[in-house]
């Protein structure tokens, strides 16, 4: 049991940052295989609405476009509270700090019983290193962990999302939603709200919730993320805008230190 926790604690970063390397780790962390259902035509409901009207709707919903650039770091704080039904149960409670600039810099801090683990990003170099204080460099995160570490994420979906596309409606338990895809598969979705213009999920396993007012902006305050025999909740503590971040956060720690000229 203690060998399966060990394995968990040390998914669970990655499991924030890529879905993609989260489906190499064990069976019993994978996500659940999208259960697709067939989407409702717009021309079936009469709704001329296009994808322009839909990201600008989820930008003005978020604050809109000028609160949003004026955002240059942020600092949020999360705690994450995993159920697993393995046997015995696993209830674990676990914290992460995000440190980010814009534009794509970012520092994960994940504490855990196991020890603290290190994910980021100085714009061009993304890195990982674990509690044994190894960094090794990796490839940048799949794109819709960016709601975690970009502070203009709602101003930007279009850029970490390129060939968004609308492709019907939904109805979700949570109401009827605008559903877009990217990538040129239909499984990778981004749901919006169609009352509120919020974007509520990220694929299928990911339900963005509560949001709340952070600095004129609004955040999920809470994101959960299911899989095959659990779930992870991300619930959001506290967040702080514009507060000064130097750049040297955000280093790789195994890059030899620079020498002044």
């Amino acid at each position: 049991m203690q060998t399966d926790r060990v394995r968990f604690s040390a998914a669970l970063l990655v499991l924030t940052l890529s879905a993609t390397l989260l489906m190499q780790t064990s069976p019993a962390l994978c996500a659940k295989p999208p259960v697709t259902r067939p989407l409702v035509p717009l021309q079936a409901e009469s709704d001329a609405t296009t994808l322009e009207d839909v990201l600008e709707r989820a930008l003005e919903a978020a604050g809109g476009r000028g609160s949003l650039n004026v955002l240059s770091t942020r600092v949020m704080r999360c705690r994450i509270v995993t159920d697993l039904a393995w046997d015995p149960p696993v209830h674990e409670v676990e914290t992460l700090t995000v440190y980010s600039k814009h534009p794509d810099r970012y520092l994960i801090v994940h504490r855990s019983d196991e020890g603290t683990s290190l994910e980021g990003c100085d714009g061009t170099t993304c890195w990982k290193r674990g509690s044994d204080a190894v960094a090794r460099v990796v490839d940048p995160p799949e794109p819709r962990s960016r709601w975690l570490t970009d502070p203009r994420f709602a101003a930007r979906l279009d850029e970490h999302f390129p060939g968004l596309r609308l492709i019907g409606i939904d109805y979700l338990p949570e109401g009827r939603s605008y559903v877009a895809a990217y990538d040129d598969v239909e499984t990778h979705r981004l749901s919006f709200d169609s009352e509120s213009g919020l974007l509520v999920r990220l694929g299928f396993n990911r339900e963005l919730r509560d949001y709340r007012e952070f600095d004129g902006v609004l955040l999920p305050a809470r994101v959960a993320y299911s899989r095959k025999g659990g779930s992870s909740v991300y619930y959001v503590e506290s967040v702080d805008h514009n507060v000064p971040l130097d750049d040297a956060l955000f280093a790789f720690p195994g890059a030899p230190a620079r020498r002044p000229r």
